[in-house]
């Protein structure tokens, strides 16, 4: 099950547009060009996790906020029975450093959905 790039690019320009940045400003924040950001936001391109932790950074506001709608949910709320075998597709090949960054960001999320 792919993650769905559109709904991240989606949410990159929605929390752009909200801070009132143009794409070329983020590229600049970024240090990469404003080619790159409009792919992301276009779903055409892949963020990483450090990308998405420094675009989340930049525009002050939560990782989960950008990722949030990436993977289908049923309509019953549960998560697809596939949903362990994507997360294992997502994370092959990831480096030791950025398996526990998804986990920190992960353990996060549910801190913070439990919360509220």
């Amino acid at each position: 099950m792919p993650v769905n790039n559109k709904a991240i690019g989606r949410n990159i320009r929605n929390a752009r547009k909200a801070q009132g940045m143009t794409q070329e400003k983020l590229a600049e924040c970024m240090g990469v060009s404003s080619a790159y950001i409009g792919k992301l936001e276009r779903g055409e391109r892949t963020a990483n996790l450090d990308n998405l932790s420094e675009l989340a950074n930049i525009l002050t506001v939560p990782i989960e906020s950008l990722v949030q709608g990436s993977v289908p949910i049923k309509n019953d709320g549960q998560l697809p029975n596939d949903f362990l075998d994507a997360v294992q597709e997502i994370t092959k090949g990831c480096s030791k450093h950025t398996l526990q960054t998804m986990l920190d960001v992960l353990i996060a999320m549910a801190r913070h959905d439990k919360e509220n």
